[in-house]
């Protein structure tokens, strides 16, 4: 096997194997869609390194290979950076790719049986690539939700990639209105040596990105609670802990409402489980949509919520707790052409001198005892019994 030939079936077979790791990932791990692009483009990308085995002979015609190399390619291409978008959650259309292609696709007929010329033809692919590959770049550093270590690490790759290519093209339309060996050497060199390594370096780098990506998820699985969304009674303590020292050191206010649904064992009695769930869920959202930033919730018991609130005091707690109060009565859920309401009770305690999560916590069940035990519905403070 030639040095050359050996490079070509190599790279396949890492595409094919990065594709395979990402499509087997998206199914047995996480089933986000950025994933399973990934996985396609990888895929054709084996494929797009594979067609260059096939003798040019066997086509009808140069410009036949050369189309259904680009083709593929902008597929490959297309699709691994369209993945990075769909992560990103940004705005930006498929249709966007699929308009690119097609220029370049007119492009590579026009240039291949109207005006022939074979460095044009060529460069139509990498500068697609490197196009596509900037808009990665863009994509990933306006990234929501933040940049992390991988993510940045991925852009440098990506830029040097399109770097590359860019160099690839130039190249290409160079050596062939010259027609320089010189030239060729370093297009042959970009092209069997460079791009290889580069590929496998944009693989190592999304999979990167999906270990960091699964372990952050994970993380946040540790500490959520799957139903709601809000803070388990770990990830609460967590919160806690770390929100006392910080108003200790600061000498702030500290605020915990500890909530309860008035009688939801009875909903799930009357209406089924499936109720239950989804006022535990709403009731969830009511308190997130009420609250300030910074404010953390946690659900710590079947219908027992608890709101962490730095730098709140007393009278600041008890009128958020009034607030809460009065939204959750006005919500009305429908199932089966039922309506379902309930309400909620609230403890509510504040100090700017006891920064033990547990005591405070302790003050607040009592509160929120004497709230179920006075009616339910309301809003009571230890200082009240």
């Amino acid at each position: 096997m030639s040095p050359l030939l050996y490079i070509v079936v190599s790279q396949g077979l890492i595409y094919f194997i990065f594709g395979w790791v990402m499509l087997h990932i998206w199914q047995k791990c996480d089933q986000h869609r950025h994933i399973l692009f990934w996985g396609t483009g990888f895929i054709f990308g084996g494929i797009g390194w594979l067609v260059n085995l096939i003798p040019i002979s066997l086509f009808s015609s140069e410009a036949l290979f050369w189309l259904m190399d680009t083709m593929v390619t902008m597929i490959s291409v297309s699709c691994v950076v369209y993945g990075f978008v769909v992560r990103a959650e940004r705005s930006v259309h498929m249709i966007w790719f699929v308009i690119a292609a097609f220029v370049a696709l007119n492009f590579m007929v026009y240039f291949s049986s109207i005006f022939s010329s074979n460095g044009l033809r060529m460069a139509i692919s990498p500068i697609f690539v490197s196009l596509c590959l900037q808009l990665g770049v863009i994509v990933l550093l306006r990234r929501k939700g933040g940049i992390s270590a991988s993510d940045k690490a991925m852009a440098l790759i990506m830029q040097i990639s399109v770097l590359i290519h860019a160099s690839r093209a130039y190249l290409t339309i160079q050596q062939h209105l010259t027609q320089s060996t010189e030239l060729k050497q370093y297009l042959d060199f970009i092209s069997f040596m460079f791009l290889p390594v580069d590929y496998t370096a944009i693989g190592i780098g999304i999979l990167m990105i999906v270990v960091a990506d699964l372990a952050r998820r994970n993380s946040e699985l540790s500490i959520t609670d799957p139903l709601t969304g809000t803070l388990n009674l770990n990830g609460i303590e967590q919160t806690a802990e770390k929100l006392m020292a910080h108003c200790q050191r600061s000498e702030q206010w500290i605020s915990l409402i500890l909530t309860n649904i008035d009688n939801l064992h009875s909903i799930n009695e009357q209406y089924g489980h499936h109720v239950g769930d989804m006022v535990l869920r709403t009731f969830a959202n009511t308190l997130a949509t009420n609250l300030r930033t910074g404010d953390y919730i946690g659900r710590i018991g079947g219908e027992e919520f608890i709101l962490l609130m730095p730098n709140t005091s007393d009278d600041g707690a008890l009128h958020m707790a009034e607030r809460l109060r009065l939204s959750t009565g006005q919500i009305c859920l429908t199932d089966r052409g039922q309506e379902i309401r309930f309400t909620a009770s609230f403890g509510v305690v504040s100090s700017r001198h006891e920064y033990h999560y547990n005591k405070l916590l302790s003050r607040a069940e009592h509160a929120l005892y004497q709230a179920n035990l006075s009616g339910r519905n309301r809003v009571v403070t230890p200082d009240q019994y």
